[in-house]
């Protein structure tokens, strides 16, 4: 067989096998965390949906954690949950917001000083059904350029998003599924605050 042949031959293997052993990893991480969810809120006496307040997200934290492969710990970072006890509230994001997306939902949003936002429905226009129990919960921003939401009462998966400031009043949430989400700031800034970017 001459060498070429084999080269081929083994990337025409390697890459699908790999392909495969990666997404069984997924698919076994996300079960695992989900299996651990569910017997640490029997073991702790609360239901998953309130296992995102502050009462109680830290020891539910700890709880998966102990459970949890560590390198199922690593990949799927659910460390990132304690952002929901201590979230990271730079003065930068506080105010009142306007949002869209695209042609399809704009809305006004609140995102306080101590982590929690509210969506203003009076101000919601969607051209889809929209989930109601999403418009409020914590926010964070533990780094200038992500942002990530809690809904109340949904624990998993986290809403992770990167973030484009285009000035101090606007900037652009590239969301998990690929849209663009824009916001522009309705209210004045903190007093004191130093602008992004």
């Amino acid at each position: 067989m001459s060498r070429n042949l084999r080269i081929f031959l083994g990337v025409a293997f390697w890459i699908p096998f790999s392909w495969f052993v990666w997404s069984f990893f997924k698919g076994y991480s996300h079960g695992q965390l989900l299996q651990n969810m569910e017997v640490c809120g029997r073991e702790l006496g609360i239901h998953l949906a309130e296992a995102n307040n502050k009462k109680n997200a830290a020891s539910f934290v700890m709880c998966l954690k102990g459970r949890t492969q560590w390198l199922s710990w690593w990949y799927l970072d659910p460390e990132r949950l304690y952002q929901i006890v201590q979230p990271h509230t730079p003065c930068q994001w506080v105010g009142r917001w306007q949002v869209k997306r695209g042609d399809t939902l704009t809305f006004a949003i609140e995102l306080n000083a101590y982590g929690r936002y509210q969506i203003d429905s009076s101000t919601l226009k969607s051209t889809l059904a929209q989930d109601e129990s999403s418009y409020q919960g914590v926010w964070s921003s533990p780094e200038l350029n992500r942002i990530l939401w809690f809904t109340d009462g949904r624990l998993w998966p986290i809403d992770d998003n990167p973030v484009e400031w285009l000035n101090s009043d606007q900037l652009v949430i590239h969301e998990l599924d690929g849209v663009n989400t824009y916001y522009q700031r309705m209210t004045s800034r903190v007093p004191n605050c130093p602008t992004y970017p």
